[in-house]
């Protein structure tokens, strides 16, 4: 059994300040005849790493590898923009360059962002893999996010898999270039003729146009009959697709060009995806992508936020995120299910950026659902502010005008002047049919009300 030997990489205390210092140090051979180890740098989200990584020079098998990672909570999210990351800048008078060359077998890159800010005419792949042989490389939930370019390249790659044979692509996401005026990268993945047995499976590609001269999405068109293209989303490219021989199945685009057994065409990024400007992935409950790929699970285990695929059983997502949201729990932290995940929805009901953990917080929420400009931090200024999401003239200071209040909002045409009126009314406001006469069940519409798959079980939810 091997011994794990895990560097750090980052600011000062590290054990390494970059990522090429890392690499440098590797031993020249760490299978069983030589120091029988893996080899894994952990980077942290302390430094800048602006940076060519060569990857070459380490004797490795298939449990003897090297690995960059980023250390827990430190992962690249690329919905927030944080995490580890290498953005390397160019100064204008560079040759073509690589940002990340793996040129060792059985080399591991996952969970960091790799982009460039492109000063000039550069000719750049964000990440390459020119192993000979059985590489056996593995790519995984790396974001490639291009800032801008100021000329159109054509040889401009964010992955490109050049020679070898075996290597595996998966859960990345590729994204174009933030301005609509900013030229991006020519291809999104590639596969080259002389790369055997690819497999590029469950990723995300949107926007790779060059201001619509060039821009593939997933180009294998030179890739031999081996290479295998599956459960991959690419929308808003020039061309989403342009496949050759290769295996292409259950892919989706948002062209004409997503063909193969169980692939869906012409999709609308709002219609998959929670709000793909923003680089929110999660796939939309009910949509095309959902339940619709294959299962790859032997090869691609886990989504791109790190969580087991198919874990309700119900089938596998196409694209890099695995389960499926509806819009109105999309940015609570919870799931919607128990205590937290309600008092989450009422955060997602708000149009807060994040779940609401504490009593105080989901006052506050409701606050600012009734457009006051400051949060209800008591029970009184509470009932104003459902007041207020009323659309009354005036504060509520009192129960009986407060569940008025409640009546009013829920469109009936007499104010709830009891308890009971008030919590028929809230099964009004929620679009149920009927008035509700239990508490339990008028709870259960205020779960409804919050876009909750369950009702609330506890007062005080």
């Amino acid at each position: 059994m091997p011994t794990t030997v895990i560097k750090s990489i980052g600011a000062t205390g590290r054990d390494y300040s970059t990522f090429a210092a890392w690499e440098a140090a590797g031993p020249s051979d760490i299978t069983a005849a030589g120091t029988d180890e893996v080899w894994i740098g952990e980077a942290y989200d302390d430094a800048d790493f602006d940076e060519i990584v060569d990857i070459i020079g380490t004797v490795t098998d298939s449990t003897h590898y090297r690995e960059i990672r980023p250390a827990t909570g430190h992962k690249y999210d690329v919905k927030t923009d944080t995490g580890v990351a290498i953005l390397k800048t160019f100064g204008g008078s560079e040759t073509p360059a690589t940002v990340v060359n793996i040129r060792e077998a059985h080399f591991r890159l996952r969970g960091i962002r790799i982009s460039i800010d492109e000063a000039t005419s550069v000719e750049y792949e964000l990440v390459q893999v020119t192993r000979n042989g059985t590489n056996d490389v593995v790519i995984d939930s790396v974001v490639c996010w291009q800032l801008y370019g100021s000329s159109l390249v054509a040889n401009e790659f964010c992955i490109r898999v050049v020679r070898g044979d075996n290597c595996l692509v998966s859960n990345c996401i590729v994204i174009g270039p933030t301005s609509e005026f900013d030229e991006g990268p020519a291809v999104g993945i590639a596969v080259s003729a002389t790369a055997t047995n690819s497999k590029i499976g469950n990723n995300n590609v949107r926007k790779v146009n060059q201001s619509g001269s060039v821009g593939v999405g997933i180009d294998v068109s030179a890739a031999p009959s081996t290479c295998q293209v599956i459960n991959n989303v690419v929308t808003e490219c020039l061309t989403d697709f342009s496949f050759g021989s290769g295996t292409h199945s259950t892919n989706a685009s948002s062209d004409s060009t997503a063909t193969g057994t169980g692939s869906v065409t012409n999709v609308v990024e709002d219609d998959i995806w929670i709000d793909a400007g923003n680089r929110n992935f999660e796939v939309v409950d009910g949509s095309d992508i959902e339940d619709s790929g294959t299962d790859l699970t032997g090869a691609v285990p886990l989504d791109f936020e790190g969580r087991t695929r198919n874990a309700d059983s119900s089938g596998h997502e196409m694209g890099a995120y695995d389960g499926s949201v509806s819009f109105a729990t999309a940015t609570a932290s919870g799931d919607g299910s128990g205590l937290s995940g309600d008092l989450d929805a009422v955060g997602a009901l708000a149009g807060t950026s994040n779940g609401l953990a504490s009593p105080s917080a989901d006052l506050d929420a409701v606050g600012a659902l009734a457009g006051t400009s400051a949060g209800a931090a008591s029970l009184s200024a509470l009932l104003d502010a459902v007041g207020a999401l009323a659309g009354t003239s005036n504060g509520l200071a009192a129960p009986s005008a407060d569940l008025d209040a409640v009546g009013a909002l829920a469109g009936t045409s007499a104010g709830s002047g009891t308890q009971s009126g008030a919590l028929d009314a809230v099964g009004a406001l929620s679009g149920t049919s009927n008035g509700l006469s239990a508490p339990s069940a008028d709870l259960d519409a205020v779960g409804a009300l919050a876009g909750t798959s369950n009702g609330l079980a506890a007062p005080s939810a």
